[in-house]
């Protein structure tokens, strides 16, 4: 049996009205008849009742129990249609924070089919720990995170790696370059990267000291940014892509970087596709960040 038949059938009952399915399916009132009628030959029953004078129509008795026979059978259709597209392209899962995917991963998703064929991404945004879970069941083939896991039954190494700029409120008077001695605590948006970058920032401020606004989300830096005079250091990825408004400085002292870090099973089967894809992102950041 053809699906659009059955489509066609599950349009009317929807509309009541063999005009209104027409519509919806962009056809003409003539194929939906048509179609309606070699249903009806095919089963040799009457599936709905059209009444002269009224555009309305009514199932039948038949007609009300096909319609659950029919929406599973498209079900079955449409299931089978995707398993056989899927198998046309080489499928792969990365499980990361919204930050890296808006920032480093979605400007880059067309490069990512351009470079490697037949490729299909997909993106997930979740918690640490379930990434870490869900990559250990191995349900999914990559993660990328801020930081390198200890989580036995998987590997981690650094996918990319980009510096930290500091970024200022627009009313806020500081010169070119300037040293940590020049940034008050309590006029910080302190975002926490991961440990290695906590270490190095409490070493160059106290931490006994409160910032002004602590975010885990480098997007929650912006907004901040726009009331008083603050500061923060955000990815240069992320600063280069901000409204000149925002003023930008450099630091005396050396930052620690903004590392991501690679995470998934050891001997991982899509080994290859993974190493080609942290190739182009490095590229590609190398690039964009200049």
């Amino acid at each position: 049996m053809n699906p659009e038949i059955i489509e066609s059938f599950l349009q009317i009952v929807k509309y009541r009205q063999i005009s209104l399915a027409a519509d919806a399916l962009y056809l003409s009132q003539a194929t939906i008849t048509n179609r309606l009628t070699k249903l009806e030959r095919y089963l040799g029953v009457k599936l709905v009742n059209r009444g002269k004078g009224h555009a309305s129509v009514t199932l039948t008795d038949y007609g009300k129990k096909l319609v659950p026979i029919a929406e599973q059978y498209l079900q079955v259709v449409q299931t089978a249609t995707n398993i056989r597209e899927l198998g046309k392209y080489e499928q792969l899962t990365i499980l990361t924070t919204s930050d890296i995917s808006g920032f480093f991963l979605a400007p880059l998703i067309q490069q990512f089919y351009k470079s490697v064929s037949n490729l299909q991404v997909t993106v997930e945004c979740l918690p640490k720990s379930v990434i870490l879970d869900r990559l250990k069941t191995n349900h999914d083939d990559w993660g990328l995170l801020t930081e390198p896991t200890l989580d036995d039954g998987l590997t981690s190494s650094e996918a990319f790696i980009d510096s930290l700029q500091l970024v200022t409120s627009p009313t806020i008077e500081l010169p070119k370059i300037v040293n940590t001695d020049s940034l008050k605590r309590d006029e910080e948006v302190f975002c926490s990267y991961n440990d290695a970058y906590k270490k190095w920032h409490s070493i160059c401020w106290d931490d006994h000291h409160l910032p002004f606004f602590q975010t885990t989300q480098i997007t929650g830096v912006l907004p901040t940014l726009l009331y008083g005079n603050h500061w923060a250091l955000v990815p240069k990825l992320y600063a280069n892509q901000l409204d000149p408004k925002y003023r930008q400085h450099d630091l005396l002292e050396s930052a620690a970087p903004f590392q991501v870090y690679s995470v998934s099973l050891p001997n991982a089967p899509k080994a290859k596709i993974i190493e080609r894809i942290s190739s182009i992102i490095k590229f590609n950041l190398q690039k964009r960040v200049q």
